[in-house]
């Protein structure tokens, strides 16, 4: 099953502003979500890949997973 980010989600792994995503996909910088939930952007991890590449910022998907159980 693929994991599922949302704009929050995706801020908060990267350390980036959520506005700061927002304006990147507004202006075309970065690609889009295809998938809405609730009227929320689902974000895959190949998006949020391309958005630490934008961002000039390391990602490691493996170093939340605490976070979820906290």
């Amino acid at each position: 099953m693929q994991d599922l980010f949302t704009l929050t989600d995706c801020a908060k792994r990267l350390g980036v502003a959520p506005h700061r995503i927002n304006y990147a996909l507004q202006t075309g910088k970065l690609a889009d979500a295809d998938l809405r939930l609730g009227g929320k952007r689902a974000f895959t991890a190949t998006h949020l890949k391309a958005m630490a590449s934008h961002f000039g910022v390391e990602l490691n998907l493996a170093n939340n997973d605490k976070e979820k159980h906290e």
